[in-house]
């Protein structure tokens, strides 16, 4: 379906865009997310672009799901897309073509580690993986400073955020809607 699926089919629930990326430059979706997933969770195969942070959906699916600060909100909104509505329920959507300006290799090294650390708790959660222990929270990455590899401590601070339904406001705000 290429144009408009949440207007015009109203069995859908939940979109995810894709987009053409001239200079082929999504590093982290086909080095560690795209392994990941088709590894861990089948039903990502057939998803084209899990990282595209175009996406849509009705009030009733997204105010009952998690979601997850930074990186790592697009594959938690996907995972639980997924894994909770049926597969009529979802389509994807040709937003054409985007162009983003290319991030360092330590940048996309942050926003790795930040979504494969979430992407293991949800592996946990599913029953997936059992991973023992929490992941650490810090990455070290290495800069050059004058011929001198100099380490570089980064904070990993992805974190899960309560489903919006739960919060008082929200309900206190739309109750004639839930």
């Amino acid at each position: 379906m290429d144009y408009g699926p949440l207007l015009v089919d109203d069995s859908i629930k939940f979109i995810k865009g894709f987009y053409k990326r001239p200079k082929g430059d999504s590093r982290v979706t086909e080095i560690l997310v795209r392994p990941f997933l088709n590894f861990f969770f089948p039903k990502t195969k057939n998803i084209i672009q899990p990282l595209s942070g175009e996406y849509g959906g009705y009030r009733k699916f997204l105010e009952k799901i998690y979601f997850y600060s930074g990186y790592s909100v697009e594959v938690t909104i996907l995972l639980q897309a997924l894994y909770t509505l049926n597969v009529n329920e979802i389509a994807q959507v040709n937003l054409g073509k985007r162009i983003h300006p290319l991030q360092s290799v330590n940048s996309l090294g942050q926003m790795g580690a930040a979504i494969l650390k979430t992407l293991l708790l949800i592996a946990e959660e599913f029953g997936i993986v059992n991973i023992r222990k929490t992941p650490a929270n810090i990455l070290r990455q290495f800069e050059m400073v004058k011929e001198t590899p100099k380490p570089n401590d980064i904070i990993i601070t992805d974190y899960r955020l309560s489903p919006i339904i739960t919060l008082k406001s929200y309900r206190k705000k739309f109750k004639s809607m839930i």
